[in-house]
């Protein structure tokens, strides 16, 4: 298991616990609101995440497009189809390499 992993646990427990506690206390509409959001972030399923990124070359053009839904990653990259052939050889060169060597997306929910 991560830190990370070990650390969501350790949140999901303290909130469970919090949640618990709000559930005992005289009911109240803002500590009823609160203990349901609180659920309500609990319940929500991995399946239901949606982040995207871009990766863009200094001339503007997106190199890469990555969206995560769930657990499913697509990674896309421009089409250069119709660009002269010069263009295209020099994208798709400068595309590997910079996939070989690794290249970071930030990703940002939708």
């Amino acid at each position: 298991m991560s830190a990370e992993s070990a650390r969501i646990g350790e949140l999901e427990r303290t909130i469970e616990t919090l949640v618990a506690y709000l559930r005992r206390l005289p009911i109240n509409p803002e500590t009823y609101n609160h203990a349901n959001q609180a659920e309500g972030v609990l319940r929500k399923s991995v399946s239901d995440i949606s982040l995207s990124g871009q990766k863009y070359h200094p001339s503007g053009l997106a190199v890469l497009t990555v969206e995560m839904k769930g657990l499913n990653i697509t990674v896309r990259t421009q089409d250069v189809a119709g660009m002269p052939e010069s263009f295209q050889r020099k994208y798709k060169d400068g595309l590997f390499d910079a996939l070989v060597s690794g290249i970071g997306v930030t990703l940002d929910g939708k």
